[in-house]
């Protein structure tokens, strides 16, 4: 009987599936690698130190394995090209950590961008303020207990998304600007049995331009156009998981004809390809603008609205639900006090009364934002009517409408007034004018465009050719 060279049959596997293995003494010295270690690292050999192998800042790790006994995994780049990088303790008969055994796969683009999103997710949760265990990794940090309420109604349609879990069917989801549009598709993502291993990706319809948009959901391939690279979109990378399109009422008409192809057909091509891909993947879009009305100015498709409509949820705003006010305001200052270090016991009634008492266009969001600036500004263990006063940022509030509205429309003449008595040209007056009101109505808005541009009454894409030819940075 012939005689089974193991050694070779275990590299000829390993090059197959191109696998490296590396394998290193407790002091880091390389006392053997696989056949195919050759083909990918530079004049390799045995008894190198890992600084040999890997530059120093790439080293960590292999010290971390030697000293806990636990593996650690990471994606690096090798000669162009990206490895996933499985760093295993290797413990020798008295169960001490003897050594080390790496293995390195070869992983392709899809897998890497899913990783990074994995990555930058993971870090969100890490400097998170948001006080949950959950699992990071598949893209998100919330589930549908991390909805803080005691509102009637939103507890209904809470019940209502863990029943949209157990289907694959598209949720719409409509809220205004901060109320929690995510935190429900990520809730949806984490409740589904079917999809919650998978990747959760989010992308924001308003922030990039159209052909953007387009190759980052499709993906492209090589030559379609000058400088394109055969890259995955979104669609590849959420595979078996959730993409949540967000603010999809800034979607350009034209993909959104290409979008709803992908939702009666569940197939798609990435731009430049002739192949066509299976769009295995659940779709989570969200309104910032009542759907309605955006159907009626002719910017979103009817057809598209239907097919995305199937299952819908209306979220409230937090001026419909004032009794989660206090709740949430509570919750934010047990979040802040171990955030900054602080010990704020209590918020006093009458500093409560004010909260309350103010619109909150910018809702959950703005009320936390603005709960985070008081906390780093008051002094001593109770929030105070005064703090609220002093600290908050708020159009229209109403402790400050009475006292300052006179005073705002004298500030405004001074302001006029300073600009004119500089000698400045009519169109400088006004320039400078539309400048600061520009920058009022985002830092009001928390930076928010598409809620900035609503409270001036402009065009959406008229604010933002607005900011970039004046070079507007907002402080919010």
């Amino acid at each position: 009987m012939r005689k089974v060279d193991y050694e070779k049959l275990l590299n000829n596997i390993l090059s197959t599936k191109k696998i490296i293995i590396l394998h290193y003494d407790k002091n880091l010295n390389l006392i053997y690698f696989s056949e195919h270690a050759k083909l990918v690292f530079d004049n390799i050999k045995m008894n190198s130190y890992i600084s040999d192998i890997f530059s120093q800042n790439e080293i960590g790790d292999y010290h971390r394995v030697l000293n806990t006994g636990l593996t650690a995994d990471r994606i690096i780049k090798i000669n162009n090209v990206f490895y996933k990088s499985e760093i295993n303790p290797f413990f020798d008969e008295k169960n001490n950590v003897a050594g080390i055994l790496e293995l390195l796969e070869l992983i392709d683009e899809k897998y890497r961008l899913s990783n990074e999103i994995k990555s930058t997710h993971i870090y969100a949760h890490t400097e998170s303020e948001i006080d949950i265990n959950i699992t990071v990794n598949n893209g998100t940090i919330y589930t549908l207990d991390s909805i803080i309420t005691n509102d009637n109604h939103m507890r209904h349609l809470i019940n209502l998304a863990h029943k949209a879990s157990e289907s694959n069917s598209p949720v719409l989801i409509y809220g205004e600007t901060g109320t929690g549009k995510e935190l429900f598709a990520q809730g949806i993502h984490n409740a589904s049995k079917e999809n919650r291993n998978n990747m959760f990706v989010a992308q924001n319809c308003a922030a990039i331009p159209e052909t953007l948009l387009e190759s980052l959901l499709f993906g492209t391939t090589e030559g379609s156009f000058t400088g394109a690279k055969d890259k995955p979109g979104l669609f590849e990378i959420a595979e078996g998981g959730t993409i949540y399109l967000d603010e999809i009422n800034s979607m350009d008409i034209h993909l959104q004809a290409k979008l709803l192809r992908v939702l009666q057909e569940n197939t798609f091509m990435r731009i430049g390809d002739k192949k066509v891909k299976k769009a295995n993947v659940r779709i989570i879009a969200s309104f910032n603008e009542e759907p309605f009305a955006v159907i009626k100015k002719g910017n979103f498709r009817r057809d598209l609205y239907y097919r995305l409509n199937v299952i819908y949820i209306k979220i409230p705003s937090l001026r419909e639900r004032p009794h989660d006010i206090e709740l949430l305001t509570n919750y934010f200052i047990k979040i802040y006090n171990k955030k900054f270090n602080k010990n704020i016991l209590a918020i006093e009634n009458e500093a409560m009364k004010l909260l309350k008492g103010i619109n909150w266009d910018g809702n959950v969001r703005e009320l936390k934002n603005n709960i985070e600036r008081i906390m780093i500004f008051s002094e001593g263990n109770i929030i105070r009517s005064e703090d609220i006063h002093n600290f908050m940022i708020k159009e229209g509030i109403k402790l400050c409408e009475v006292s300052n509205s006179a005073a705002l429309d004298k500030d405004l003449d001074n302001f006029i007034f300073e600009e004119y008595d500089n000698n400045k040209t009519f169109n400088e007056i006004v320039e400078s004018i539309e400048i600061n009101i520009i920058k009022n109505a985002l830092n009001e808005s928390n930076g928010n465009v598409a809620l900035a541009s609503r409270k001036l009454g402009l065009p959406r894409q008229t604010l933002k050719n607005k900011i970039v030819k004046y070079n507007i940075k907002p402080i919010y």
